[in-house]
This record gives C-alpha cells, sequence and structure tokens, in this order.
C-alpha cells in the first residue's frame, strides 16, 4: 500500500474517483461480464471496497463517497472500438481479441435495448472519495 500519509500532511485530503458501469442494466452487464473475464485480475477491479462502511486508511479519517450517475452516449461501432483500445483486450492474441469483440457484437446485436440501435447510452456511476489526513508531522 501506498505511504499516502507521507506524501499528504496533516489537513490535506486525499480524493479517489472512479468511472464504473453501471451493472444494473441488463445489456450492460453482459457486455462487462465478457471485459470480467479479460480484466480479471486488473488492480481497479475491487474499488467497491472503499465504500464499506468503516473503511479508513492510517492516518486518515474514515471516507466520505458521493456517487454520481451518468449515461455516456456512444454508437455500437464506437463502443466497440473503446472496448478494443481496453490494455487488457488490446494486448491480447489477435484471435482471442477478435473473439472478445465478436461476443459484445453478438450482444449488441441481438439484445433487446441494443439490437439495431444507432446510439447506446451507457450507464455509468461515478464514486468519489475523500478522507481527511489527521496526526502529527508528514511521515
Amino acid at each position: 500500500m501506498p505511504n499516502w500519509p507521507g506524501v499528504i500532511r496533516p489537513g490535506g485530503r486525499l480524493g479517489i474517483v472512479w468511472n464504473a458501469r453501471d451493472r444494473s442494466v441488463p445489456w450492460v452487464d453482459a457486455v462487462w461480464s465478457i471485459m470480467d473475464r479479460v480484466e480479471k485480475h486488473a488492480p481497479w477491479r475491487n474499488h467497491e471496497a472503499i465504500s464499506e462502511a468503516g473503511r479508513q486508511l492510517p492516518g486518515f479519517s474514515p471516507f466520505r463517497s458521493e456517487r454520481f450517475v451518468l449515461d455516456h452516449v456512444i454508437t455500437p461501432d464506437l463502443l466497440i472500438a473503446r472496448l478494443a483500445s481496453v490494455s487488457h483486450v488490446a494486448v491480447l492474441a489477435e484471435g482471442a481479441r477478435q473473439a472478445v469483440l465478436r461476443e459484445v457484437r453478438q450482444i449488441l446485436a441481438t439484445h433487446p435495448d441494443t439490437r439495431e440501435r444507432q446510439a447506446l447510452q451507457v450507464a455509468y456511476r461515478t464514486d468519489c472519495f475523500v478522507a481527511d489526513r489527521v496526526g502529527g508531522k508528514v511521515g
């Protein structure tokens, strides 16, 4: 774990912001279930743990949090291009990369909420966390 108290002076603040897809939307969950298989060991996968009750880093107050929601409007082709550019997908062997993108295209072509749509609304949420540095001297 980084030595956050060592770089933030007492009275300073640590802010953390994550953008995540809203997995409560069925087609979004279906697409990102495919991405889960590719990104399964990515370090950012478990940011929800920060918002657990009482979560606190040493030298900081408990996190305060706020959540914002928005819809990102995108065409199916741009969504495929976006997913193809994700580092965990981009580094796959060509055949594996194309297989992942084929699976996503299949969902977009067949899901009742996405098929024959020229614009898709990808539901996102932004989770924001802030904690105050407490204690003595900068370490």
